[in-house]
Formats: structure tokens, sequence, C-alpha cells
């Protein structure tokens, strides 16, 4: 897993607390198949899900 995954799959749970961790290190830190995980506990699609993952790369150095 490359140090991106683990930052995708470290983001989707602070976001959403409680996710199954074994289905999380399953999906390789891709983050469409992490959407697909995280899917099933909100009404988000899976594409919004994925995009909040890897938006907040661009972000991280941006807050003061």
């Amino acid at each position: 897993m490359t140090a991106d995954g683990q930052l995708y799959i470290r983001r989707a749970q602070l976001l959403w607390p409680g996710l199954d961790s074994t289905q999380l290190r399953r999906t390789g830190g891709d983050p469409r198949r992490i959407a697909r995980v995280v899917a099933r506990r909100t009404t988000l699609p899976p594409e919004a899900i994925a995009e909040m993952l890897r938006r907040a790369d661009s972000t991280a150095g941006s807050a003061s």
C-alpha cells in the first residue's frame, strides 16, 4: 500500500468513525474502493466520498 493509500484510509476513519479497519485495509488504499465501504454508512454517492478523500490532499497545506 502506498503512503497516499494509508492517508486515504486514515482520512476515512477520521471522517467516518467506526468504519471496519479490516474492510478498509482490504481496499488497498484505493479511494474508489474506500468510497464503496463508506457508502454503506452514508447517503453520499461513492463519487463524492472518493473526491472528499482525494481533495484534502490539495487543501492540506493551505490551512493557516
